[in-house]
């Protein structure tokens, strides 16, 4: 029988190797991962791409006000919730939609139902009890005055 070093080569060249397969072995299955992951994505976002449950938002710095955008197709405004707070602002939206398909002696229903929730960090300080919100066409526009409004002034350089 071959002695170890006949076998396998020197232990630090062995190991070395070893290491390189471990390395690969687990790129694989963290590449494996992320691609069922992405997929499991897609395939539910089939499912909830009526509401998604954290909406994109746009938030505008304007000269005295943060100015809050957000679209929420299918939701009235009644099942709106709008929090403001001096540093940030919370949107809460419930939907509860039915839709109805006849065809001929079959008669189908279907129901969507969905939350969504965002919290955003605002990038100044801001008057919460000054805050007005507007809803119209499936879009939330929140206005908030700036708590300070900071002057800009050129300062001549000596």
């Amino acid at each position: 029988m071959k002695d170890w070093k006949e076998k396998f080569g020197k232990p630090e060249e062995f190991f070395r190797r070893r290491g390189f397969m471990i390395d690969k072995m687990m790129e694989d299955m963290i590449n494996t991962m992320k691609k069922m992951h992405e997929e499991f994505e897609r395939r539910l976002s089939e499912y909830t791409e009526f509401l998604p449950a954290k909406p994109s938002v746009d938030v505008i710095d304007a000269e005295d006000k943060i100015i809050v955008k957000t679209d929420l197709p299918g939701v009235k405004k009644e099942d709106l919730d709008v929090k403001v707070s001096e540093d940030t602002v919370t949107i809460s939206a419930n939907v509860r939609e039915e839709l109805e398909v006849e065809k001929g002696n079959y008669f189908k229903k279907e129901r969507r139902y969905g939350e969504a929730h965002r919290e955003v960090k605002l990038p100044a300080k801001v008057k919460p009890k000054e805050a007005k919100a507007k809803f119209e066409n499936g879009v939330l526009t929140i206005e908030i005055p700036k708590k300070e409004v900071k002057e800009k002034v050129s300062v001549k350089i000596e």
